[in-house]
């Protein structure tokens, strides 16, 4: 279940993350992105339907400038993190959001070790570092 769900909607839409085994945080659009309330409660009874609790929210800031390739950015896509055992590297972009997301990450993971990475490079080419680390 929760590999379909990955699949179908964090790789493709980066709009869910799983911090525990039945457990998701979802980017918060209704902040920034016009998406309706609507929206995102349908988002969360789907999510909660197949036994999936959201906790919360990451800061989320969608950017509509296009890199050399003709792609949308991934500036301000905290939920594309990169998580290892032991350690979470969370990304920044120089942007307002950034500190208001880090505080959030660290709500989620109270006792992980967190650290911060300029992503602003990365996120040209249309990822931030979940989207790297792949082979």
């Amino acid at each position: 279940m929760a590999d379909s769900l990955i699949n179908s909607s964090f790789l493709y839409y980066n709009m869910v993350r799983f911090v525990g085994n039945d457990t998701v945080i979802i980017n918060d659009y209704l902040e920034t992105d016009g998406y309706s309330e609507s929206f995102i409660n349908r988002l969360k009874r789907s999510l909660e339907l197949k036994g999936i609790r959201v906790c919360g929210t990451l800061p989320y800031r969608a950017f509509t400038r296009k890199n050399k390739d003709g792609l949308y950015t991934a500036t301000g896509c905290y939920i594309n993190y990169l998580e290892t055992p032991g350690l979470i590297v969370f990304p920044s972009f120089g942007i307002e959001e950034d500190e208001a997301a880090f505080r959030s990450i660290r709500s989620y993971f109270p006792s992980g070790k967190i650290v911060q990475l300029g992503c602003s490079e990365i996120a040209e080419q249309s990822g931030v570092l979940n989207c790297v680390s792949w082979n």
